[in-house]
């Protein structure tokens, strides 16, 4: 009759045992420990000023890699002024395409130098003169989804 009392208190154990762990792993996908974040994707672009005149604008390329969708992409950009103080600011894609995708081979532009200027958050004719002394532009591009950068260079804003 001893061997009868064995059984139950090993089974007891047994579930309270597994439903500690589950309430553990639980806790953890709750907590945020074990929750998966957002693939970064893997990229080619680049960016770079083109045209001249009222013609000025700046244009970003998707050489290769997964598409993007522009609501997650945020662009940051600092200005080197040389002759002024330094001024920077942020802008998303949304503000130049409607589309929903943005894929390898696509090249998105500011459609002129007033929405160029607009994008950088001054006069077409302070751009122009920035244009004119080939002003350093340092780029990000924000992945945002995943809080990554997924494009940094610096570009010289100038007439081509």
């Amino acid at each position: 009759m001893k061997n009868d009392a064995v059984s139950p208190v090993v089974g007891i154990m047994l579930l309270l045992s597994m439903t500690i762990i589950a309430a553990g792993v639980l806790a953890a996908f709750a907590g945020g420990i074990g929750s998966v974040s957002e693939q970064t994707p893997s990229v080619d672009l680049s960016v770079s000023s083109y045209g001249s005149g009222d013609n000025l604008r700046l244009l970003f390329e998707h050489k290769s890699g997964n598409g993007l969708t522009p609501s997650d992409i945020k662009v940051s950009f600092l200005v080197k002024n040389p002759d002024k103080n330094d001024y920077g600011g942020s802008f998303m894609l949304t503000e130049l395409t409607d589309d929903t995708a943005w894929s390898a081979g696509e090249i998105l532009t500011t459609k002129n130098i007033t929405t160029t200027s607009e994008i950088f958050g001054i006069s077409a004719d302070e751009l122009k003169a920035a244009a004119n002394v080939s002003t350093p532009v340092e780029i990000k591009i924000y992945y945002l989804p995943s809080s990554t950068i997924i494009y940094q260079s610096t570009i010289l804003l100038e007439e081509k």
